[in-house]
């Protein structure tokens, strides 16, 4: 069985975000972390952080990417805690997709 990657920008502003809060992407993988650290059971995703992904147009924004697989984006997230078990509930899909 392969692993899914799900990748966090933690660099994701929102257009006109003030620079001295932490941006929406560092939120966004503090509460996807904080959820799946309490997956039960345990599924097969990795989560990380990326500096960059590059969709600033779109923040906040999250991927999926497993070996022979396709790897999806998806953008104009809301970095809170209903979003971070919708992100996870999407890896887990990926994850068990063939």
């Amino acid at each position: 069985m392969t692993t899914t990657e799900l990748i966090v920008c933690t660099t994701c502003r929102r257009p006109g975000q003030d620079r001295t809060q932490p941006p929406d992407g560092e939120t966004l993988l503090w509460e996807v972390e904080a959820a799946h650290a309490f997956t039960d059971p345990p599924t097969r995703l990795r989560v990380r952080g990326v500096a960059c992904m590059s969709a600033c147009t779109r923040s906040c924004a999250v991927a999926f990417q497993a070996p022979g697989k396709t790897s999806y984006v998806f953008g104009e997230l809301t970095p809170d805690a209903e979003t971070a078990q919708q992100v996870l509930a999407c890896g887990r899909l990926h994850a068990d997709s063939a």
